[in-house]
């Protein structure tokens, strides 16, 4: 054999170790991971391989998916100052590793708080899964590479700055724990499939005037109900126009960071029954707006009291909006 294509063992979490005939001449195995015969490229790391790991020296190059779904990885993956190139998904589903650590000598790759990003660090290329809480990307950065918070569950927020202007394709997908991202105003192109299965988002902020292009799985699986886009002050409108961005509830914000705490969940209880809303556990002076399905304001009130109870026609579908929460109900006769 003297070729094997990017993702060959794609998925193989239960290889234990490769082996190579000694006659081999295109590859060879150190144990048990898988390399071109001179080991300037890293070709397969078995699925069961653990502990912490530390590329040799001689290698210039991981194919693409080299570790992906090496789950039993712990600790820090070193690279070395060799290494040029790192292919997609070449770290996908390390789930325990903590990040990784780049020879200073290298003149491609660098790392912060065990996240790999370029050498000048305005490209961030892949933050590890373990990753949690609040993360704020540092103001050096204008990129967020393809896939580079891909998995990141345990992440919670993510507030990106000023000079970050492209977001590539799947940069945030399947981060299920993120409650709130802000993107800075200088932002311009968001990829697809960016912020696939947020499902838990619950705020997404954006600071420029002007929607950037997006695609149908840009935001596919946000739960557009639980979910607020604010916009600055005055540019509901060009949100409101530009597709897919006008499947959110819009709010204007100042993005005063002295206000205080955001809080993200509730105690309220939305129901129907029968010809009423039934709206339970509203603290006094919160609003409550009734909203139809294309997303018209049909009702706003102040809550006077904890119990509301909103009579409204039946055999139809309406959006509840009662402070931090958000439903659909349908009344019936």
């Amino acid at each position: 054999m003297y070729h094997i294509g990017g993702y060959v063992f794609w998925g193989t979490k239960q290889v234990s170790a490769y082996s190579v005939n000694s006659a081999n001449a295109y590859f060879v195995a150190e144990n048990g991971v898988l390399f071109n015969k001179i080991k300037t490229q890293l070709v397969a790391c078995p699925g069961q391989k653990t502990g912490s790991y530390t590329i040799p020296e001689s290698v210039t190059q991981l194919w693409p998916g080299v570790f992906n779904n090496c789950t039993r990885f712990s600790g820090y993956i070193d690279i070395p100052a060799s290494l040029s190139i790192i292919g997609d998904y070449s770290f996908y589903n390390c789930s325990s590793i903590d990040g990784f650590t780049v020879n200073l000598s290298n003149k491609e790759y660098s790392a912060i708080d065990g996240i790999l990003f370029n050498k000048a660090q305005d490209s961030l290329y892949i933050c590890p899964l373990t990753k949690s809480g609040k993360y704020t990307v540092p103001s050096s950065v204008n990129y967020i590479g393809y896939s580079a918070f891909d998995g990141c569950s345990q992440l919670t927020e993510v507030i990106l700055p000023a000079t970050t202007k492209n977001i590539d394709d799947y940069a945030f997908e399947y981060c299920t724990g993120l409650i709130r991202i802000r993107l800075g105003e200088n932002i311009s192109e968001i990829g697809s499939a960016a912020f696939y299965n947020c499902s838990n988002l619950q705020r997404f902020e954006i600071k420029t005037t002007s929607p950037p292009d997006v695609d149908y799985y840009t935001f596919n699986s946000i739960d557009n109900l639980n979910c607020t886009l604010y916009v600055p002050v005055g540019c509901t409108a060009n949100y409101a126009a530009k597709n897919y961005w006008k499947d959110f509830f819009i709010e204007e914000s100042s993005f005063d960071d002295t206000a205080a705490p955001i809080v993200y969940t509730s105690d309220v209880k939305i129901s129907g029954v029968k010809d009423h809303i039934v709206i339970e556990g509203i603290r006094r002076g919160q609003n409550i707006e009734i909203y139809n399905v294309p997303g018209r304001l049909l009702k706003k009130i102040q809550a006077e009291n904890s119990l509301i109870e909103l009579t409204l026609p039946t055999g139809t579908v309406y959006i509840v909006r009662a402070g931090d929460t958000r439903t659909k109900v349908l009344l019936t006769k």
